[in-house]
C-alpha cells in the first residue's frame, strides 16, 4: 500500500510539472533566470545546461570587472551554448568597457531573441550596441526592442539596417538623445509589422530628443504603417508637427491609441483635432492624451464638445493654463509613463 501511495504521489508531481510547463508554453509566459550577483548569474548559466531558462536578466552587479579572466571566458562559453534563449535584459548595469563586455555581447547576439532589453545601462559603449543591433543573428526573430537612458545617435544607421530585415511588433526608444534628424530617418525606415511604437523623452537634461515637422511627415507619409498605439511624449512637438501627425492618425485605420504628453501643444492643433473629430476621420481611435501641455480652457472645451460625442477621448488634464478638466476614464483604458 505505502509503495503504491508512493508511485501515485509521484505520478501526481510530474503530471503537475507536465501541466505548468505546458500551461507556460500555451500562454507565452516565459521562465526567467535574473543575476543581479556574479553568483547568479554563474548559477543561471549553469542551470541552463540541464533546464534552460527562456529569458536572462543581466541585472546590477551580474558581470563585474572584478572577475578573472577564466570566469568571463565560462560565462561566455555557457551564454553560447544557452538552449532556448528568445530574451534577454541588460537593466542597470555599466556596460563602458567594451573589452570587459564584448564577449558577452557577441554571445547574446548568436541567439535568435524574440525581445531585447537595455534598460538604463548607464554609461555603454557604441560598438556594444552597434555588436546586439547590426550583428545579431535576431535580426529576422526579433519581435520586441526596448532601448532606455542611451544615447543612441551613433548607432542609428544600425538600427536603420535591423528593420530592413526585422519583424519587429513593438520598439520603444526612451531618452534616447535623438534629434528630429535622427527621428525623421527612423519614422521612414520602420518596418511595416509594426504595432506599437514608443520615443519619449523623460529626462531632458541628459537625453533631450526632438520632433519637428519634417519629422512627422515623414511618420505621416508611412501610410503602409498598421500601427495600433503611437506615443512620442516630452519630445518637444508644437502646433505644426502636431497637426502633421493627427492628419496622418487620421489615415492610419489601425490607430487607435496616441500619446503627446508633455510637449509643446497648443490651441491650433486642438482646433485641427476638433475638426477631424468633427469630420469623422478619428472614428477608429480610442483615445489621444494631450496632459501636460499648453492648452486653454477654450480649446480644451472645443475637444471635449467635438471629439467625446463621437466616443474619442482626449485627455487634457493639467494643461497650461490650467483648468481643472479631467477624463478619468482614459486610465482605465492605458496607462502611459
Amino acid at each position: 500500500m505505502v509503495q503504491l501511495v508512493v508511485v501515485v504521489v509521484v505520478l501526481l508531481i510530474c503530471l503537475c510539472a507536465f501541466e505548468h510547463r505546458f500551461t507556460a508554453s500555451a500562454t507565452g509566459v516565459k521562465s526567467t533566470c535574473k543575476a543581479t550577483q556574479f553568483s547568479e548569474l554563474q548559477a543561471c548559466v549553469d542551470h541552463s545546461a540541464q533546464s534552460p531558462h527562456q529569458a536572462l536578466v543581466i541585472f546590477g552587479n551580474a558581470f563585474p570587472l572584478t572577475i578573472s579572466d577564466d570566469e568571463r571566458r565560462s560565462i561566455i562559453a555557457g551564454i553560447r551554448r544557452w538552449d532556448g534563449l528568445i530574451e534577454v535584459r541588460f537593466e542597470n548595469i555599466e556596460m563602458s568597457n567594451a573589452t570587459h563586455w564584448m564577449g558577452l555581447v557577441e554571445a547574446v547576439s548568436s541567439h535568435l531573441l524574440q525581445e531585447l532589453v537595455m534598460w538604463k545601462p548607464g554609461d555603454v559603449d557604441q560598438e556594444l550596441i552597434k555588436i546586439l543591433l547590426g550583428n545579431s543573428a535576431s535580426k529576422s526573430s526579433l519581435l520586441r526592442l526596448t532601448i532606455s537612458d542611451v544615447s543612441l545617435g551613433p548607432a542609428v544607421p544600425t538600427l536603420l539596417t535591423l528593420f530592413s530585415t526585422s519583424i519587429l511588433k513593438e520598439l520603444v526608444l526612451r531618452d534616447a538623445a535623438l534629434s528630429s534628424s535622427h527621428m525623421s530617418q527612423i519614422f521612414s525606415s520602420l518596418p511595416t509589422t509594426l504595432s506599437s511604437l514608443e520615443l519619449s523623452c523623460i529626462d531632458k537634461v541628459n537625453y533631450a530628443s526632438y520632433l519637428d515637422v519634417e519629422s512627422a511627415e515623414a511618420l505621416g507619409k508611412r501610410r503602409d504603417l498598421h500601427l495600433q498605439k503611437l506615443v512620442l511624449n516630452g519630445v518637444d512637438i508644437h502646433d505644426d508637427a502636431c497637426r502633421m501627425l493627427m492628419s496622418g492618425a487620421s489615415y492610419t485605420p489601425s490607430l487607435s491609441i496616441i500619446s503627446l504628453r508633455q510637449n509643446n501643444v497648443g490651441d491650433s492643433c486642438a482646433e485641427s483635432i476638433a475638426e477631424l473629430c468633427n469630420e469623422g476621420a478619428l472614428d477608429h481611435m480610442k483615445i489621444i492624451v494631450l496632459t501636460l501641455n499648453h492648452l486653454s480652457s477654450t480649446g480644451i472645451d472645443l475637444l471635449e464638445s467635438r471629439c467625446l460625442s463621437r466616443g474619442l477621448i482626449v485627455d487634457t488634464q493639467s494643461n497650461k493654463p490650467l483648468k481643472k478638466h479631467t477624463n478619468s476614464q482614459a486610465h482605465h483604458i492605458i496607462e502611459l509613463g
